[in-house]
């Protein structure tokens, strides 16, 4: 985008923060600090601490990353044709970080984003947008935090994406290998890798018979992906987890199922009737 960056390409510095990594004391200056690192780090190789931006930023530095001076950085920054791009993982994190988790941080970061032409914030969070500002309404009164940023849900890879993902394991796996990956994982990029990494541990093992390697990595898969999806399954609202039951359950035989699990039979039944309902048919329902 030339309305961003004159110089887009050569222009662009990354930062990458996992928010589960943090201490409890880590503080808004740090936060800043970190994300600019990279610019610090380019600074220092170009031994020109005497630019518009490098001076901004040592500015930054004596001002304790304050916001009116990280505004005037990332002007500095904006005429010499540098745009940062700071991906935050696991975002929804700061909303119980005991040091962070206050208004003028997120005040600031909805600021900052949204004022200046040379900051770029990718977040991923478990929690949609919508979450994200009701769980901040107790601290704010005014807009919502983080109306500045645009929801995208992440779907499942493409058929020729997962044949490179899985491509990339042929020092071990074999077309069977391939094949059972896929019915576990589907094309979930995390349970490609989780099935992945479980099957290749079994190679590494030593273990030479084929279906038995299958059936280790099936129970190591779980146990690693029931880890995951536990945490995500509590943040999920009763009809995302109403939805994805039914799911699950119209992929398998169902009067075998009933059979298997009689002290079940009625909370399936119930499940399928409220399917034809309150849920649209399972062939046009997108998640």
């Amino acid at each position: 985008n030339p309305h961003v960056s004159p110089k887009p390409l050569g222009g662009l510095l990354f930062s990458f923060l996992d928010v589960q990594s943090l201490s409890d004391q880590f503080n808004q200056s740090q936060f800043w600090e970190h994300a600019l690192r990279p610019l610090h780090e380019k600074i220092i190789t170009s031994r020109s601490p005497n630019t518009p931006v490098a001076k901004a930023y040592k500015n930054c530095q004596k001002e304790d990353f304050s916001v009116f001076a990280l505004e005037r950085l990332f002007e500095k920054m904006q005429q010499d044709g540098q745009h940062l791009v700071f991906m935050i993982d696991e975002f929804d994190a700061l909303l119980n970080h005991a040091t962070l988790n206050k208004a003028t941080f997120f005040g600031s970061l909805r600021s900052l984003t949204s004022r200046t032409q040379a900051l770029s914030l990718l977040i991923a969070s478990r929690l949609s947008l919508s979450n994200l500002n009701s769980h901040t309404q107790q601290i704010t009164t005014g807009s919502a935090y983080f109306n500045v940023f645009q929801d995208n849900t992440l779907g499942p890879l493409a058929d020729t994406a997962v044949k490179t993902v899985l491509n990339r394991g042929n020092a071990h796996f074999n077309e069977d290998d391939h094949r059972f990956i896929s019915k576990v994982a589907g094309a979930h990029p995390y349970l490609l890798q989780a099935a992945a990494s479980a099957l290749w541990e079994t190679y590494e093992d030593g273990e030479s018979e084929s279906q038995q390697r299958h059936i280790l990595a099936g129970q190591q898969f779980y146990e690693a992906a029931k880890l995951t999806f536990d945490d995500t399954w509590r943040l999920w609202a009763p009809m995302t987890r109403m939805v994805v039951k039914t799911i699950a359950l119209n992929q398998w035989n169902k009067p075998g199922l009933l059979r298997e699990m009689s002290h079940f039979k009625q909370e399936l039944h119930r499940s399928r009737f409220e399917t034809c309902i309150r849920v649209v048919p399972l062939n046009r329902l997108i998640l």
